[in-house]
């Protein structure tokens, strides 16, 4: 490429170059390292998310159900007993007023805005796009139009166990 062979680079020395090189490899593998313990730690989240989500927490008597083994003193019950999902709402980028509400889309913050639709903490799951993708709020969010949000019906499930299961359900193959 002409452009290449004609640009033009400040050359230090080659000691300083070589030196400069050594600074910037040290940082690449602290980089990879930190990569891989945040990979490991990663697996064994998941790990431990099907665990706890399938088993309990020390549970030693289990029971056969129509979803598979569970422990003997969970039952099964149908999602939309519990929840409701609820359509976002559009806000285009340009009708967007910067602020301190995150704007979700299907695969996640998209932006901010100075109002939010929804009272936080929320489930944010994508509806079109990245289908299934969940995302959490801690805070007062707004989601847009191409997503639903996690309303609960009634009281016996907290939310933010309901994020982990459904993390771990693979809902984009549904």
């Amino acid at each position: 490429n002409q452009y290449l062979i004609n640009l033009k680079i400040p050359l230090p020395p080659l000691p300083e170059q070589k030196k400069i090189a050594e600074i910037l490899g040290t940082v690449d593998e602290t980089i990879e390292k930190v990569g891989q313990k945040i990979e490991k730690t990663e697996r064994l989240k998941k790990g431990l998310m099907q665990k706890l989500l399938t088993e309990g927490i020390g549970q030693k008597e289990f029971k056969n159900s129509e979803i598979g083994r569970i422990p003997k003193e969970w039952k099964v019950a149908g999602l939309g007993e519990n929840i409701a999902l609820e359509y976002g709402k559009g806000l285009t980028e340009t009708q967007r007023i910067n602020g301190q509400y995150p704007v979700f889309g299907s695969n996640g913050i998209i932006g901010y805005h100075n109002e939010f639709l929804v009272r936080g903490p929320g489930i944010i799951v994508g509806r079109k796009g990245t289908i299934g993708a969940i995302n959490w709020s801690n805070d007062n969010f707004w989601p847009i139009d191409t997503t639903y949000f996690v309303r609960l019906e009634g009281d016996n499930i907290d939310l933010k166990w309901l994020y982990y299961r459904l993390s771990l359900s693979n809902l984009s193959k549904l």
